[in-house]
């Protein structure tokens, strides 16, 4: 079964560069942890910022990564996409950055989103709650502050 470990975000950590850093951890540790994942993404331009932040990491930081499209068919343990992009094979873990939950979703078995501290991004996440629930994902929510490092 499919699980969705949703991060409650406050107010610092919803602003741009710790929402990034957040972001940035979760790839990490999946990486250091053998996983291969999708960076979901609301569209190319939020990928493209996505795919920069990550080439701008300090030297022996860097986590290998390419945009949908780009280098072979799991040239990376981190692929970058949106939608209308062909997904390319199985990967362990999504990062879900959209503001709907991917229909593909269930066919990953952990799925890792964000709730950000704005009211309008908060009923997407719980439209995406539902929406995962709805697609058989059991779903579970923790503060940001919580997570492993």
């Amino acid at each position: 079964m499919s699980q969705a470990l949703f991060y409650l975000l406050d107010q610092e950590q919803s602003q741009a560069p710790h929402w990034h850093a957040l972001i940035y951890r979760c790839l990490s540790q999946a990486v250091a942890e053998g996983q291969r994942v999708l960076l979901y993404c609301q569209d190319q331009e939020q990928a493209e910022v996505m795919d920069e932040i990550l080439w701008q990491q300090r030297y022996g930081e860097f986590i290998a990564h390419q945009l949908c499209g780009e280098g072979p068919k799991f040239g990376t343990p981190v692929e970058i996409s949106w939608p209308n992009c062909p997904l390319t094979g199985r990967r362990q873990l999504l990062i879900n950055l959209a503001t709907e939950a991917p229909i593909f979703a269930v066919r990953f078995p952990q799925v890792v989103d964000f709730v950000p501290n704005d009211e309008t991004l908060k009923q997407h996440a719980r439209d995406r709650y539902v929406a995962y629930r709805k697609q058989g994902i059991h779903v579970t929510t923790t503060a940001a502050a919580d997570r492993p490092e």
